[in-house]
């Protein structure tokens, strides 16, 4: 809108500067991703692998 009207300093918003942030993860949040990412599927995994084996058996 302002080089409609002819102004050239409006607002104008700046770009935030670009920094690493490293977030750290403490021993009980490891734990809680750990569980959730590998034990609790693998979990899964093989309860429907023992269900599927169960089943294949009992009709064979």
């Amino acid at each position: 809108i302002n080089w409609l009207s002819g102004e050239e300093g409006g607002i104008s918003i700046r770009p935030k500067s670009l920094r690493e942030s490293i977030a750290p993860i403490t021993r009980d949040s490891f734990l809680i991703i750990l569980v959730s990412s590998f034990l609790i599927p693998e979990l899964i995994l093989i309860f429907g692998l023992i269900v599927w084996w169960r089943r294949k058996t009992v009709t064979a």
